[in-house]
This record gives C-alpha cells, structure tokens and sequence, in this order.
C-alpha cells in the first residue's frame, strides 16, 4: 500500500499513462464520459510531480495551445464510484478509471462540454 506522500505521485503518473495510451494525435481531443452522462473534451494532460506534491495540468477542446492550463489539479483523484467496483471506501465501492475521475472534477467545476445554444431568428 502507498504512503500518503507516493499516493499523490502515483496517482498523476496513472492519469498520465491513461491519456497517452488514448494514443491521440496532435490536434485530437480525448472525449470523455462521467458516470452520469457528461462530457469533457481533453486536449493536453500534463504530470508535474516535485516531492510530495503531484500537479495534473489540463488543457481542455478548444482552448489556445502553449498557454496556461485549464485547470491545475493538486493530487487527481483516480477513483470512479462503482457497485461492483473492487475498491471499498467506507462502505462505498469505487473502480480505478483515472481518465474517468478527471473528467468528475473537470465537470464539477465547470469543465463539462456545452450544447451550441442556436438563437431562433426573430
């Protein structure tokens, strides 16, 4: 079992190793789908990890490349809520799904992809 300071480092590697293993090329995003049916659009994700502390940076659809981030996630959670899943947190399951647990808290916070709203002509 990790150590409260190797969770964090770990945790950015495998949101790391699961968006490059989407095998995206430049100019792609990756879409992806919360447990509860929404979507976020990833561009770029980037692991910075100095010490104890582990940073995901991220890009999302749509944004201009080579500026700042997104969102900068301290620590991403790697962890989706899941019946069947075959980690147990108090009481509750959950399934490893790092792209999965990003895409919440992008969500969450504002990062869900948005329906085009077309205005009627009057």
């Amino acid at each position: 079992m990790a150590t409260p300071s190797e969770n964090g480092p770990r945790r950015a590697r495998a949101v790391s190793r699961a968006f490059a293993a989407a095998g995206l090329k430049d100019g792609e995003a990756l879409a992806v789908k919360t447990p509860d049916g929404r979507e976020v659009h990833i561009e770029n994700v980037t692991a910075t990890i100095s010490g104890g502390r582990s940073e995901i940076a991220v890009h999302l659809a749509g944004m201009p490349i080579g500026g700042d981030p997104s969102f900068v996630i301290v620590n991403p959670p790697t962890l989706v809520p899941d019946p069947t899943g075959d980690v147990l947190i108090r009481g509750q399951r959950f399934r490893e799904d790092p792209l999965g647990a990003l895409a919440m808290v992008l969500a969450d916070n504002g990062g869900a992809a948005q329906k085009a709203r077309r205005r009627g002509r009057r």
